[in-house]
Parts: structure tokens; C-alpha cells; sequence
């Protein structure tokens, strides 16, 4: 390798990392509803800008870091190419794609939490679109966490439309195939999903066409008899009779045993003789408070004294009570798609979302933005390896 094509590849992943770091300025930009695209978002960006023309927020942060004295930017837009600059809005989209590795994080720390249930809900946005937001609710240790994972076109998921066709009107049949077609493509088990939340409206949860009753038909379990799981909290526990724990037991064996890798037989043995420790543990406790709830039972629950109980408890708190978070997307979604971005594609919007909605915790590895960017195009890989 030359010094020379050392030089550009440096010079190259320096000016990727700026267009990331504003990228990122991009969610906060929009959550006061500014736009980051202008009317003209090409050409040279060190020439004189023609005032009658609004080339948006971000070429004008982009001059801004430059007249602040960024060298490093100014070098590189002022002797790249114009085809290498990684101003443009395409280029803008495909970083915002790359920075999806948000979702890798998600799907990875609900992949450590064994468990999760879904939450989904559906509006039409600023553009007449309709769009379904998608949060999946797990346990981080011992944290629950509701997160954002995607906004889906129900309708350019489903079918194929030209400008002639007719919106079809969609049923919860169509919504239900959709929201496990998506759980699929983030390659979640199915089998490991033990609930589903949306809001109470016919379409969701009819028992004939709902989404809910299309969802289910694909879940190993059903979630009925739910409050069964509160057997496992200390202050109903110790207050249940020996008839009570056993009629508990058999109702949560029949619906969640298939979670658990033991016969049933064993499964219904050990897990009413760990009630049994449980129930001794918290009589004789000299604890002022005894847990009543699910997360604070978890938090004092030894996984390796009390595995079942320890699971079934993690079940409990992964259960959805309500879809406000999806809900709360939406309003994410009217500040990123407002009637002066109506034309946003569904990729870009999702994109954005999830840097913005609720993933600001979620530190994005520069270094494996620019690989992936890197590596998403033949001529591009080149540029980056030779």
C-alpha cells in the first residue's frame, strides 16, 4: 500500500466519521421538527451559496464546522472528487442504514433476556400512509426495557401497488401476518414470546380476524391465565393454601412447561418444592417489607437456588400492561415525518426513528458504521481496501 492511498483511506474514514457525527445531530434536529434536508441538497459546498435557495440544516452545519476550523472537513470537500464527498442525500440514507446497528444491539440484549413479548400498534401518518410500529418489552438484568424497533408501510409490505390501484383496506389477518413476518426478519424465536399487547380496537382483537388471534397461531403457548403467575410473589404466596399453589402450578406447567427443557412430571415436582423454600424464605424473613410485585420478588430471587421461580418471575415482568410506548413512537413519528417531509422512504424514516424515539442510550460504534458502509457497495469496497 502507498503512503499516498494510506493518506486518502484515512482521509476518507475521518470524513465519514463527521457526516456520522452529524447524522446523529439529525435526531435532535428533528425533534424540534427542523428538517435536516434544504431544497438543494447537491453541488459544492464551499462555493457561494445562493441565498434565494435553502440547502438545509446540514450542509449548513457542515460550513459552520468549517468556518469554525475544522481543517480536516475543509481539506477533504475542498480535493475529493465530487463523487467522494459523502455529502449527498443518497449517501446521507445509506449511513443512516449502516447506523442500524442499533437494532443488532436490541435484538442481541432481548436474545440475553430469553424472553419478550411484543407490542404493536397502528396509525396513518402526515402522508396517509399506514404505518405500524413494532416495540418489543424484555428484561435487561433485572431493568425492564420497552424498545422501539421499527416503523413497517403495512401496504408496501403486503402488496404490490401502482399508481392506479386502490389502497386494499387492511383486516388484523394482514396486520398479524405482518407484525410476525417482522419479529422473523430480526430473528427472534417465536417460541420464547410470551406476550402480545396492542390497543382494543375490533381489528386488533377480534377473535375471528384480529391481529392478536393471527399473531397467536404462530406462539408454542397461549398467555391466559396469566395472574397464576402471581403465585411466585412473595406476598400472595405466602398467603395461598397448599390446594391454591398446586392449582397454580398445573395452570402455569400447561401453559409455559414448553419453555423449559425438563419433563413435566420433573418440572411440576421441582417447581412446587422451590414454592415450598419460597414461601419458608419470606415467613421467616425478618425483612420489614416482603416483595409485591414482580420486579422487586426478581431482584431477590437466587437463580441458582430458585431457577423455576427465577424464570417465571422474568416471565411476569416481561409481560406488556399497556402499549403507551408505541403510542409514544408515533408522536417520534410526526416529528420526523411532517408535512414538510412527507416524501421521507419507509428505510430512511426507521432509520431516523430509531436514533431518535428512544435509543439515546445506545452509543453508535463509528468504526462499524464506516466497515459496513465500506463493504455495501463493490466500487466503494475498493475505494476503502486497495
Amino acid at each position: 500500500m502507498s503512503s499516498r492511498k494510506f493518506l486518502t483511506q484515512k482521509e476518507l474514514e475521518a470524513a465519514l466519521e463527521e457526516a456520522i457525527d452529524e447524522l446523529e445531530v439529525e435526531g435532535h434536529e428533528a425533534k424540534q421538527g427542523i428538517p435536516f434536508r434544504g431544497h438543494r441538497d447537491d453541488g459544492p459546498l464551499l462555493e457561494e451559496s445562493n441565498v434565494t435557495n435553502n440547502e438545509g440544516n446540514f450542509r449548513e452545519l457542515l460550513r459552520f464546522r468549517i468556518e469554525a476550523g475544522d481543517k480536516t472537513l475543509e481539506e477533504h470537500l475542498r480535493n475529493t472528487s465530487s463523487r467522494a464527498t459523502y455529502i449527498s442525500k443518497r449517501t446521507q440514507n445509506e449511513l443512516i442504514e449502516c447506523c442500524k446497528e442499533i437494532l443488532s444491539v436490541i435484538v442481541k440484549k432481548i436474545g440475553d433476556a430469553k424472553y419478550y413479548s411484543i407490542m404493536f400498534d397502528e396509525t396513518t401518518d402526515i402522508a396517509h400512509v399506514s404505518q405500524m410500529s413494532i416495540v418489543i418489552r424484555y428484561l435487561e438484568g433485572n431493568n425492564v426495557r420497552e424498545d422501539f424497533v421499527s416503523f413497517i408501510d403495512c401496504h408496501s409490505e403486503n402488496y404490490e401497488l401502482s399508481p392506479d390501484t386502490l389502497e386494499p383496506v387492511l383486516n388484523g389477518t394482514i396486520l398479524g401476518k405482518t407484525v410476525i413476518k417482522q419479529v422473523q426478519k430480526f430473528g427472534l424465536p417465536l417460541e420464547n414470546c410470551v406476550g402480545i399487547c396492542t390497543d382494543g380496537c375490533s381489528v386488533m382483537t377480534s377473535k375471528q380476524q384480529g391481529a392478536v388471534q393471527e399473531a397467536q397461531k404462530k406462539m408454542k403457548q397461549e398467555t391466559m391465565d396469566l395472574f397464576n403467575l402471581q403465585i411466585c410473589v412473595p406476598v400472595i404466596l405466602i398467603n395461598s393454601n397448599e390446594d391454591g399453589i398446586h392449582s397454580a402450578v398445573e395452570i402455569l406447567i400447561e401453559k409455559y412447561g414448553s419453555l423449559f427443557e425438563t419433563c413435566r412430571d420433573v418440572l411440576k415436582s421441582t417447581f412446587i418444592a422451590e414454592l415450598h423454600l419460597w414461601k419458608m424464605r419470606w415467613i421467616h424473613s425478618k425483612e420489614l417489607e416482603i416483595p409485591s410485585d414482580g420486579l422487586n420478588a426478581l431482584n431477590q430471587c437466587d437463580k441458582m437456588m430458585y431457577p423455576i421461580i427465577h424464570d417465571i418471575l422474568k416471565i411476569l415482568c416481561t409481560l406488556p400492561v399497556s402499549v403507551a410506548s408505541a403510542e409514544r413512537s408515533f408522536s417520534g413519528l410526526r416529528r420526523l415525518k411532517s408535512w414538510l417531509r412527507a416524501n421521507m422512504g419507509e428505510d430512511r424514516l426507521s432509520g431516523l426513528a430509531l436514533m431518535h424515539v428512544v435509543h439515546k442510550d445506545i452509543v453508535i460504534n463509528e468504526s462499524n458504521v464506516i466497515e459496513r458502509f465500506a463493504n455495501s457497495g463493490v466500487r466503494r469496497n475498493m475505494e476503502f481496501v486497495m
